[in-house]
């Protein structure tokens, strides 16, 4: 299955459903159908809610599990929420705080999270920023604190990966799988196995490079 965004719309050759007022068009192949049938590997949003919302309805339309971690939610369910997945997408991204420096409390507040719910999971998990960071925030900021946190080692238990694209841009559920110019970063081989599980319905293959690359490409 090939998909090729234009004008917003995701579209391949044949088939079409509907997301909001979107069209959505895709082939219906023997390999999307065994897909379908296939393990979808379970997601947890966490972030912005407005861009977790569009991933939701994106991703339950194409038969994942989903949870997103909403604000009404105790500690607890947030925890065993994110236990229950194998893949999470963290929207929360950085902002300009009247210092002029950058404030991190809220991608730090996601590490938190995940560090402490992570600490009782069983198998690996992979975690991805999906929102244009700093240069070094997903290895300087984010990975030790989930590593301290949780007592699970990097690479081992869990994975990084980035997937940045400005929030704002992210008006429309079929967001969630654009393609940023200079690649997917991700290092660890099993988080790469997810995101390649995570995109099958949608691309038949990925850009991927360095974490540390997509960083510097996605923050200009």
């Amino acid at each position: 299955c090939r998909a090729i965004l234009a004008g917003r719309v995701m579209m391949c050759t044949k088939g079409a459903d509907m997301i909001g007022d979107k069209r959505i068009l895709w082939t219906d192949s023997p390999d999307r159908q065994r897909g379908r049938a296939a393990a979808l590997p379970a997601v947890s949003l966490w972030g912005e809610e407005g861009a977790a919302i569009a991933a939701e309805a994106c991703l339950e339309m194409l038969g994942f599990a989903v949870e997103r971690i909403r604000s009404d939610m105790t500690e607890a369910q947030a925890h065993a929420a994110i236990r229950s997945t194998d893949i999470t997408l963290v929207f929360s991204g950085t902002r300009l705080a009247a210092s002029g420096d950058r404030d991190f409390s809220a991608i730090a507040q996601a590490a938190y999270g995940l560090g402490r719910a992570l600490a009782t999971k069983t198998g690996f998990h992979a975690v991805v920023l999906r929102a244009a960071l700093p240069p070094g925030t997903a290895e300087g900021v984010v990975a030790p604190i989930i590593a301290e946190l949780s007592g699970k080692t990097e690479a081992e238990d869990f994975g990084m990966a980035v997937h940045a694209a400005p929030l704002d841009d992210m008006l429309v559920p079929e967001d969630v799988f654009c393609l940023p110019a200079a690649g997917i970063g991700v290092d660890c081989p099993d988080a790469r196995r997810l995101l390649v599980q995570l995109m099958a319905p949608v691309h038949c293959s990925l850009p991927f490079t360095s974490v540390s690359r997509a960083e510097r490409a996605s923050w200009h």
